[in-house]
């Protein structure tokens, strides 16, 4: 069996606690309009042009075999197969594929490299994109993780089917749960979906028991307002001792250009430093644990 990854992170230190490694899925059911991560919304194999890096060598013109390039950084991306033909001959190392397959054997060994550096609750994060889209994948990897005796941790949107969790939960040390808005409205404005199933997966994993950190990304112009819904909501659930909250930036807006997309809107915004503050300070009040 094989999943479908962009990135494996070492060393990262964000991810849940500890020193772990973060597998990055390829899919995702939702489209938020401030995603970090847009090589991991599609299930299909992209390729990205890093205009910072290009030598303008003229290789890549010379190997592509349908005439998609036709100067360095122009990519008819209409009839570009992905094949990777010029991603293997840059020099520059300015194009690159977003997206692979990985057999469960290829995984293990990749993500228990840094074995000995798990100590004080470090391990192996699977994130996205969703990587609940590939939930018999990752149970499996999970499993065997759990064996090896290495702390587990699953990054999710929510947006999947109860079932998903269900194969995953025996597995799953922590749950790092997104939560976006809880007006329906709002959450669809933010993410293009309805957020009802994911308010029901959040309650589902609350009421079996399971380990929960809720991520919460706060950006003004679209969800900073919903803070007060998230806290009552997440006050009704007795599993939720732990809440990050994550200020909005933009440092991802080359991602997009590197992909030959339009990028973001532009009326987004992080919180400022007092309207940050009173939100954390409210939730610590409430007796939440805040991470930032």
């Amino acid at each position: 069996m094989t999943g479908w990854i962009f990135d494996i992170k070492h060393f990262a230190v964000h991810d849940g606690e500890g020193i772990r490694t973060t597998v990055f899925f390829k899919g995702c059911p939702l489209r938020c309009v401030w995603c970090h991560n847009p090589e991991g919304l599609t299930r299909k194999k992209q390729l990205s042009f890093f205009l910072v890096k290009c030598i303008v060598c003229g290789t890549c013109i010379k190997q592509c075999p349908v005439g998609a390039i036709s100067s360095p950084g122009q990519i008819n991306r209409s009839i570009c197969t992905n094949c990777g033909r010029c991603v293997d001959v840059c020099p520059a190392s300015a194009l690159a594929e977003q997206g692979y397959s990985v057999t469960e054997d290829e995984l293990f060994i990749k993500v228990t490299e840094e074995k000995d550096f798990y100590d004080d609750g470090g391990g192996v994060t699977f994130s996205g994109g969703e990587c609940l889209l590939q939930a018999e994948f990752c149970a499996k990897m999970l499993k065997r993780l759990k064996k090896a005796g290495i702390n587990t941790a699953v990054d999710t949107c929510g947006l999947v089917e109860q079932k998903a969790f269900e194969a995953v939960l025996p597995f799953t040390d922590t749950f790092l749960y997104d939560l976006k808005a809880i007006d329906p409205e709002v959450h669809k404005r933010c993410t293009g979906a309805d957020n009802a199933l994911i308010l029901n997966n959040l309650t589902y994993l609350n009421n079996v028991g399971a380990n929960l950190e809720v991520v919460i990304p706060l950006v003004k112009g679209y969800n900073l307002d919903e803070w007060v819904n998230m806290l009552v909501f997440l006050k009704s659930l007795d599993r939720v001792k732990t809440v990050k909250l994550l200020k909005y930036h933009g440092f991802y807006f080359s991602k997009y250009e590197a992909l030959g997309w339009k990028a973001p809107p532009a009326d987004m915004s992080a919180p400022t430093e007092k309207e940050f503050n009173d939100i954390k300070e409210s939730f610590t009040a409430e007796g939440f644990i805040v991470k930032t």
